[in-house]
């Protein structure tokens, strides 16, 4: 390249590095921040229960007893919850001015069922309300349930084939014995309440290191139980996992750990 020619690359790239450099490192920054953002939310596992909340609520009287409600009828796919678990957020339809509290409900056998955790109360307000957090253990096969403030008003969803919901007078008890529902209501309703499960969906460590291992583990929401490793500790090449318990691909509680079995790395030849 001539002279000339290498005095107009020269002049271009340092023109660029005025104008361009600072939107350049701008622009790559946020692209590294949305893929790590995005990373970490694919990584944890959730799943719905309850009512999709779907469609408007009509807010019915409750009455001046102490009631539990639920959404009972389990061939819609998504009242109950699919997998052991944490309950980390609820919402639900209510009036303004008085409060409601999350119930998990679980079932004891035949059409009984008992309370299985309390959450705290929350206020209406006419509307779709939440979502609020919370932090309640629940099981494959329990459902979410509100305890209304007597004398409110709950909100009910209309035109959910397939669903019926029910109510306990009085309310659940937590670790009580195991009660029938009252009767069911009015055929494709549901109680407006909905929740968010946490759970772990374990992810495949064979071959990561134990700093790897634990990463990903915490990036699904799991958490590391029993380590066991060699007698003789490798010189030179490290530990790597070389069996878990779940196997990858397990769905299971985000408080159940993840057992892990460590063997010297191999060297490469």
């Amino acid at each position: 390249m001539s002279e000339e020619g290498v005095e107009i690359v020269r002049r271009g790239i340092d023109g660029f590095n005025r104008q361009d450099l600072r939107r350049v490192r701008l622009a790559a920054f946020l692209a590294v921040a949305m893929f790590m953002l995005c990373a970490s939310r694919a990584d944890g596992a959730t799943v719905d229960i309850g009512s999709p909340l779907v469609g408007s609520a009509i807010l019915g009287g409750v009455g001046s007893s102490r009631l539990t409600f639920a959404n009972v009828d389990l061939s819609t796919g998504h009242i109950a919850s699919p997998v052991d678990g944490t309950l980390i957020s609820w919402r639900f339809a209510g009036n303004s001015g008085f409060s409601f509290t999350p119930r998990v409900i679980r079932p004891t056998g035949g059409i009984t069922f008992t309370g299985s955790g309390t959450g705290a109360p929350q206020q209406g307000t006419g509307g779709i309300s939440g979502p609020f957090p919370t932090n309640l253990p629940i099981k494959a096969g329990d459902l979410i349930g509100v305890d209304p403030q007597p004398g409110s008003q709950l909100g009910v969803l209309v035109g959910r084939t397939g669903s019926e919901y029910t109510h306990w007078t009085p309310s659940l008890a937590d670790g009580g014995p195991g009660r029938p529902p009252d009767n069911l209501f009015a055929a494709n309703q549901e109680v407006a309440v909905a929740g968010v499960v946490r759970y772990c969906l374990v992810p495949n460590l064979v071959g990561q290191t134990r700093a790897a291992a634990s990463a990903s583990l915490t990036a699904a929401d799991c958490s590391i139980g029993t380590v066991r490793k060699p007698r003789k500790k490798p010189r030179k090449h490290g530990l790597i996992v070389s069996a878990q318990s779940p196997a990858a691909g397990t769905s299971t509680s985000d408080t159940e750990p993840v057992d892990l079995t460590f063997a010297a790395r191999k060297r490469r030849r």
